[in-house]
């Protein structure tokens, strides 16, 4: 199951496909690609990995679809891109043959549907090595992540948001729902995966930022978004090593170093679990399969 990369086909991509009487007991048709292509198809450079599952808008548009309104958005809670019938018969027809679910949803509503989508596929077809993912886990409620917890998933909120938009977000939730956003502390006490992700294009891809974010989570205009959700330098370094081989069911392969997995790391100019600010360490080295392929030094 180990790749350098991994493929996140959108849910749209998949069609109908007939159901192998023997591993779905005749249940109708489940949804994929042909010639068997499912997650984990592939080799040690690139394989497919979870299918993509839009549930909801952003955040900051005001689209995500939440369960209380917007702050001084009146009657407006944000919507799901489909109907909920009309995600259960798909995503659940991909998870039944073969693909891990990766659920994108900000709000809370949307959460909800994708903690029901990935219970009820757990529930009917097992439990799978690779965990299923919501993706973003923007605002999520106290009970949700009891359930997230529950259910064995993993998820990937963005700490490099809290920067560039901590503020506005927080404007959009309110004072009672912000220390709902990008949760960091209370998904590792949940006994969720907590992975990291720098969600480009929509952002940059400096995980070196988003780390630093995932420790202080201060604001560019120098305020903290809910300091009891703030994780530890080797916790942030664990979202985008030890914890993102798990979520993306890789973690014999890669994530630690340890003799028999992937000889691929990076090497910084000082420790992330020391450094003043992980965000300002250069990336000295890159190395994949054992040999450098990035060399700052010349």
């Amino acid at each position: 199951m180990h790749a350098r990369a991994q493929l996140m086909p959108a849910l749209d991509a998949l069609h109908p496909i007939a159901a192998h009487a023997a591993d779905f007991s005749g249940e109708g048709a489940g949804a994929g690609l042909d010639l068997g292509i499912r997650t984990g198809f592939g080799d040690d450079r690139v394989r497919f990995g979870h299918v993509k599952v839009f549930l909801d808008g952003s955040l900051l548009g005001a689209t995500a679809a939440v369960t209380e309104d917007y702050c001084g958005h009146e009657h407006n809670t944000g919507y799901l891109l489909d109907e909920p019938e009309v995600y259960r018969e798909r995503a659940l027809g991909a998870y039944r043959a073969g693909w891990a679910l990766a659920l994108h949803a900000i709000g809370d509503a949307a959460i909800d549907l994708a903690l029901d989508l990935i219970a009820e596929a757990q529930e009917r077809y097992g439990v799978r090595e690779i965990p299923c993912r919501i993706e973003h886990f923007g605002i999520a409620r106290p009970d949700q992540l009891v359930r997230a917890g529950a259910l064995g998933i993993a998820v990937t909120p963005q700490a490099g948001f809290i920067g560039p938009i901590g503020d506005q977000m927080a404007d959009q939730v309110g004072p009672e729902r912000s220390a709902w956003l990008y949760r960091g502390r209370s998904v590792i006490d949940a006994g969720i995966v907590l992975a990291g992700s720098s969600d480009l294009p929509v952002a940059d891809n400096n995980l070196r930022r988003g780390m630093q974010s995932a420790v202080d989570r201060r604001t560019d205009s120098g305020a903290t978004l809910t300091a009891s959700e703030a994780i530890t330098p080797l916790e942030a370094l664990q979202t985008h090593t030890e914890w993102a081989a798990r979520a993306t069911g890789q973690l014999a392969a890669k994530g630690t170093l340890e003799r028999g997995k992937l000889a691929d790391l990076t090497v910084f100019s000082g420790s992330p679990l020391t450094a003043p600010s992980i965000a300002e360490l250069d990336i000295v080295a890159t190395v994949v399969g054992g040999e450098l392929s990035y060399d700052s030094r010349g």
